[in-house]
């Protein structure tokens, strides 16, 4: 006989230990352990492809290990995750910088301001990007 009650228990479960497996990744990542984090982001990415946060910080954790393929990959599926998070488009833009891809990083900058408003940091790095494009008079606007 099919108990209801054991399925939603087991789907309990599974969601506590992918939060564990999350929160695990996490504390790893910001005591820069990332080969470590980057083991558990796999797990957590195993059990769900598409967990925004995991691609995110698995993109984050590729670009310290100086893999920026990698980090690209991730942080382009964390976009098609959850394209309304606006950190994950200003990170997209900083690793553009980062390649010398200027205009796409101008594009993914531009993107999360239309998303998120005025910040500080998204407006200090589109400044340094069109400095670098030689547009000081837009550079000095932002």
């Amino acid at each position: 006989m099919h108990d209801p009650n054991r399925s939603l228990d087991h789907l309990s479960t599974d969601m506590a230990n992918l939060d564990t497996l999350s929160a695990r990744a996490d504390v790893y990542f910001a005591a820069g352990q990332t080969h470590e984090a980057m083991l558990e982001y796999q797990r957590l990415l195993d059990q769900q492809p598409q967990n925004a946060h995991a691609l995110h910080r698995m993109g984050l954790a590729c670009f310290r290990v100086d893999q920026p393929e990698r980090a690209r990959h991730y942080l382009d599926q964390a976009l098609t995750a959850a394209p309304e998070r606006t950190d994950i488009w200003e990170h997209r833009g900083l690793l553009a910088a980062m390649q010398g891809d200027r205009t796409a990083a101008e594009a993914f900058y531009y993107r999360a301001l239309t998303l998120a408003g005025s910040t500080a940091s998204l407006h200090r790095n589109l400044a340094d990007c069109l400095k670098l494009s030689g547009r000081l008079a837009e550079a000095r606007t932002h």
